[in-house]
């Protein structure tokens, strides 16, 4: 997995609309190890997944977990904001 191009998408001002704005989401998941992530889904639900489905659940894993840490991030910024008001007042 492209760590670097994980941190970009994080950080950016993504949704579901413009996750892959240039192909980067792409980009992100063509960098992941499929063996590796086969192997880590089937551990996860217990059973083997058939190749083409473990592309299916990278997508998906990888969406959730962008967004949840984008939103991580936002929720931090905003409470980081209202403190510095806070604080100054």
């Amino acid at each position: 997995l492209d760590l670097e191009l994980l941190t970009e998408l994080i950080n950016s001002d993504i949704n579901e609309k413009n996750i892959n704005r240039f192909g980067r989401f792409d980009t992100l998941k063509a960098s992941v190890d499929k063996v590796k992530a086969k192997a880590y889904f089937e551990k996860l639900e217990g059973g083997k997944i058939l190749p083409f489905k473990v592309s299916m659940r990278i997508d998906k894993f990888l969406q959730q977990f962008i967004f949840e840490q984008a939103e991580d991030l936002l929720e931090t910024d905003e409470l980081i904001t209202a403190n510095q008001t806070g604080t100054s007042e």
